[in-house]
């Protein structure tokens, strides 16, 4: 059995199969539904499987799991050379790592919890290796099923499903949705999807957002840190648990770098459009700013929901330049605490003399910071003359007396909050001692006359040379342990050895062979894939020795 993974999105892989048949390879895709009742051609052929008990042999077929009579209340893991069978719940399940494709089954019991769905799921998940198979059989809630590809089910099937009043209808639609799923995971926006499915009752909605809630990090690790996409987040509250937006929140409140020389706060609200410096109301607050004397001692913060607070040298990464969210005019409880949490943390790291807070009226619950001056008059826009005109001048009285700030200190203290939210606590070891271009989305960091990294907006993280990936590499941090080659153009998995499983796709990666640099570039799965897949691109080399 040959697996190749293409795409993940939370715990769900897009995997390419091929496995050997007798005349001709077999080549299926996941997520997928097994289809044994012969209604459709569609889905994953049911004479591929074979099960057998103590009453049944095997029939022939290409993967033929080990005999297992189900006895109620037993549990317990079968395995057979590279498939497994894990019956009930057992207290203690072996490695896993060993098998391309585990089965089980959800009993009716199981299936009615989500709680108890989740947990079955996500313990064998856990135990699996990334590219491997999950296929999940038994009774589960058939509109439930994009939430189970969320969540690591690869594979179900319609045992029984077939029996269910309009069983046919429903098990065309499932194939139809599974179809949906993998195209969405390509795109990597089968969470915003799963906004409507979590809609269509409370066992879906309680699915999502207790599975997200309480198992974070499993989900993150397959989250990329890029998107090319605009990512719906809805009004609801869950947004704020999505693990891309916690991500965010996360290494903005443990590694993100305030600068410390600009001693002015100011507060502002976000705009649809992204990034927001593009938009016709942050363009108008520029404006303001470029006729303040001492502009680059001012920290802009973006206000908004649901990444609580943005750093301004932070609107280009993932998913600042990328969430689209209804603009509803109230701020629900959950919300405010987020962004109070995140900008408390921001002030305690940064060096500020004051706050400023340049917002409409709905945004007064920004005076539970403190010493916080409000610039907007009531009942105005704030991009009317009269608001602009405040603001300019409370910046100006506010700045009066403060050190200067010039540009290129502006400039490199951006980029040091850039690499510290990109690298976390690798960014120490990526240092420069110039920086180059008009501003932070076109700038090249130097050291000693070379060129350390570049600013790449489309991911709104920099791009090392090869010097850059020197230095990244003596961190111990967001390393690739490749074979005895030199990389070129693409590495692919069948290539890497070993890989460090803090990297998540979209990072920047440095390429080692027992220590000896050998390229740098961007990786195109997440750490543990890398590590543990033997098919798939890799790594994109953008330089190499």
């Amino acid at each position: 059995m040959i697996i190749e993974p293409r795409a993940q999105h939370g715990l769900a892989r897009h995997l390419i199969v091929r496995i050997r048949g007798e005349k001709e390879d077999i080549t299926f895709e996941t997520p997928n539904v097994v289809v044994y009742s012969g209604i459709s051609n569609e889905g994953v052929p049911g004479d591929l499987f074979s099960f057998a008990t103590s009453y049944k042999v095997h029939d022939k077929a290409p993967i033929m799991f080990p005999r297992a009579d189900y006895i109620i209340y037993e549990n317990k893991v079968i395995k057979r050379d590279n498939v497994g069978i894990i019956l009930g719940q057992p207290k203690d399940y072996d490695n896993l790592k060993d098998l391309d494709i585990v089965f089980t089954i959800l009993t009716r019991d199981v299936s009615i919890s989500y709680r108890r769905t989740l947990t079955t799921i996500l313990r064998i998940r856990e135990l699996m290796r990334d590219d491997a198979i999950l296929y999940v059989s038994g009774h589960f809630k058939p509109e439930s099923v994009p939430l189970l590809y969320y969540f690591g089910v690869d594979l179900v099937d319609d045992t029984f499903l077939i029996n269910m009043p309009r069983g046919e209808r429903i098990i065309q639609r499932l194939l139809k949705v599974s179809k949906i799923v993998r195209k969405l995971i390509d795109r990597r926006r089968l969470r915003d999807y799963l906004e409507i499915v979590a809609r269509k009752s409370q066992y879906n909605a309680s699915l999502l957002k207790i599975g997200e809630r309480e198992h974070y990090k499993e989900l993150e690790r397959g989250y990329p840190v890029l998107s090319e996409e605009k990512t719906l987040m809805t009004v609801f509250e869950e947004a704020i648990l999505r693990p891309d937006v916690r991500r965010f929140t996360e290494r903005i409140e443990k590694y993100y770098k305030p600068p410390r020389t600009k001693r002015v706060l100011l507060l502002i609200p976000c705009s649809h459009k992204k990034p927001y410096s593009k938009s016709k109301t942050h363009r108008a607050l520029k404006r303001v700013l470029f006729t303040v004397k001492n502009k680059y001692a001012v920290h802009e913060v973006i206000v908004t929901s649901p990444l609580g607070a943005v750093p301004r040298e932070l609107e280009y990464v993932y998913p600042a330049q990328n969430y689209d969210v209804p603009v509803t005019g109230s701020w629900s409880e959950e919300e405010v605490k987020l962004i109070l949490r995140l900008l408390r943390s921001i002030v305690k790291k940064g060096n500020y003399d004051a706050i400023l807070a340049h917002v409409p009226e709905d945004y007064e619950f920004l005076s539970e910071l403190g010493d916080v001056i409000f610039t907007a008059p009531p009942n105005r826009k704030i991009t009317d003359d009269i608001s602009l005109k405040l603001l300019a001048n409370t910046l100006n009285e506010t700045l009066e007396g403060l050190e200067y700030v010039t540009r290129e200190e502006y400039l490199k203290e951006s980029a040091i909050g850039v690499l510290s939210y990109q690298f976390m606590d690798a960014y120490r070891n990526i240092t420069f001692d110039s920086i180059r271009g008009r501003d932070l989305s076109n700038s090249r960091l130097f050291k000693g006359g070379f060129q350390v990294a570049s600013f790449d907006p489309r991911r709104g993280y920099y791009s090392l040379s090869m010097h850059g990936a020197v230095m990244l590499a003596r961190s111990k941090m967001f390393w690739v342990e490749i074979d005895d080659f030199v990389p070129k153009g693409s590495v692919f998995c069948a290539g890497i050895v070993d890989a460090d499983e803090r990297i998540r796709e979209g990072d920047e990666v440095v390429v080692l062979h027992e220590g000896e640099l050998r390229a740098v570039g961007i990786a195109r799965l997440q750490g543990r894939i890398l590590k543990e897949a033997s098919r798939g691109l890799g790594i994109k080399v953008r330089h190499h020795v």
